[in-house]
């Protein structure tokens, strides 16, 4: 895992390479970001996305029982994929998942920018010289923090989803 260095002010460090370690020292970041999320989208109206997912899985369904039976579902896979294509160019779907990711991309902002989570949790995240932290200079944020939290969830997903 030597692909995840961070350079500060001369100093080089490294995310731990213990996944599980990674977990443990980190769970505060995944709750966080976790509660920043839905804080911010729990109000949204998400019932057109909803109505277009249960269409698509009773599709599905059926395709699957059809197949079973061993009977031609070329009629259900045309109904799949208009089904689709018209999510996928419904306006209003694309403005809530546009919505949607940009309160993602706040959230994560959020969180790096939380200095007491940060300097509590970063720490423990990667080896090196923490004396040299310095949780109010931008250029540590934006070398360090920051890249440290996206490989940190990158990283975590990765592991569970082998």
């Amino acid at each position: 895992m030597s692909e995840y260095n961070y350079e500060y002010n001369g100093n080089t460090y490294t995310l731990k390479p213990d996944v599980l370690e990674l977990y443990r020292d980190g769970i505060d970041i995944i709750s966080a970001r976790k509660k920043l999320i839905f804080e911010a989208t729990h109000k949204i109206d998400r019932n057109i996305i909803l109505k277009y997912e249960k269409e698509l899985k009773e599709l599905n369904r059926k395709k699957f029982t059809q197949a079973q039976k061993k009977k031609d579902v070329t009629g259900i896979e045309k109904q799949i994929e208009e089904l689709e294509y018209k999510y996928e160019t419904d306006s209003e779907v694309q403005s809530i998942n546009v919505y949607v990711t940009g309160c993602v991309e706040d959230a994560m902002l959020k969180l790096v920018l939380d200095k007491e989570l940060m300097t509590r949790v970063i720490p423990k995240l990667i080896d090196g010289d923490s004396s040299t932290f310095d949780f109010s200079d931008f250029k540590f944020i934006e070398n360090v923090v920051s890249k440290v939290v996206i490989d940190f969830f990158f990283v975590t997903t990765q592991s569970r989803s082998i």
